[in-house]
């Protein structure tokens, strides 16, 4: 059901067109790209903005992320290589030629390999490109492992503590995980850019000695209140 949504948002385009390997102009593209801004402290370039669509799509479960990754990238690819591609009539009958002995040994078994681990390494290919390494990598899991739970999970709380307490997690851990994720990749990568990861550290920690400080008022003001008027 996702990479049939995905599909449908990639082909309808921005100028309500509808049409195949139209995926850079589509309504997908446009709104990852109107929110991927946000997350560039922590490595998210505009050009990732699969990255964005696939955390919101966690929302449903985590292991979503996985597969929207995959269904945008290979997705992505295939129009790159469409428009890249000219059809030259000699080389694709050589191209032809060579791919028989490859056939037959997948038809015997012989040295074959699978479509699954061919799939997974086109993947993990990908996202090294687009995250440009392994920290941008890492610190899209913190992000993606921290972040808002799931909708079974927000259901349960709604149901348990009611729709205050139900926001305030989803803020609570959406924050966390996108300060730990950003003090992860600016630290990472601080020699590239010691201004900008400097300003994140401080900030950060800023925001973090708020929040600390406003639990302790907070837990205060609930002592003071609990307490038997004399």
């Amino acid at each position: 059901m996702i990479a049939n949504s995905i599909h449908i948002l990639s082909s309808w385009g921005t100028d309500g067109t509808f049409k195949e390997n139209n995926i850079q102009h589509s309504v997908l593209s446009a709104a990852g790209k109107t929110v991927t801004p946000l997350l560039k402290p922590m490595g998210i370039e505009q050009e990732n903005w699969p990255a964005t669509v696939a955390a919101f799509t966690g929302v449903l479960h985590k292991a979503v992320i996985i597969s929207t990754l995959k269904t945008i990238y290979a997705e992505t690819e295939h129009t790159v290589q469409t428009r890249e591609k000219h059809f030259e009539f000699w080389a694709a009958i050589k191209h032809a030629f060579m791919t028989i002995p490859m056939g037959l040994k997948k038809m015997l078994s012989i040295n074959g390999v699978s479509k699954h681990n061919q799939s997974n390494s086109a993947f993990f290919t990908a996202l090294h490109k687009n995250f440009r390494g392994q920290i941008g990598v890492y610190a899209y899991l913190l992000f993606v492992l921290m972040y808002f739970p799931c909708i079974a999970t927000t259901s349960s709380a709604y149901k348990e503590s009611g729709f205050g307490w139900t926001a305030f997690m989803w803020i609570w851990t959406t924050g966390l995980a996108y300060l730990i994720a950003t003090l992860f990749y600016q630290l990472a990568t601080f020699q590239h850019h010691p201004e900008t990861a400097i300003a994140w550290v401080i900030s950060s920690l800023f925001v973090i000695a708020l929040v600390v400080l406003g639990f302790l008022y907070w837990d205060k003001r609930q002592k003071i209140s609990d307490l038997p008027n004399l």
